[in-house]
């Protein structure tokens, strides 16, 4: 069982495989209501999906985002 101050942590990398090059790469704690890995997974499908056509669109044709969601230990992090 998670300690009451484990988060899931939505993690982010845009690459550019013409190149192989990283394009963007981000780390976000997810809101409150996403208790489980599945709502971090649908809500970084979608973000992911934005990110690859804002990059294609750049010039970056072989653009493609990669996400992971996974639980960390400790209290989100505050907004910048």
């Amino acid at each position: 069982m998670l300690s009451a101050t484990a988060i899931v942590v939505l993690h982010v990398m845009v690459w550019d495989y013409n190149g192989g090059r990283l394009l963007a790469d981000f780390t976000r704690d997810m809101p409150d209501y996403a208790t489980a890995i599945e709502t971090c997974r649908k809500t970084g499908v979608e973000i992911a999906r934005r990110l690859t056509q804002a990059w294609k669109a750049k010039g970056y044709p072989l653009a493609s985002t990669n996400i992971d969601c996974h639980w960390e230990r400790g209290a989100p992090s505050e907004p910048a």
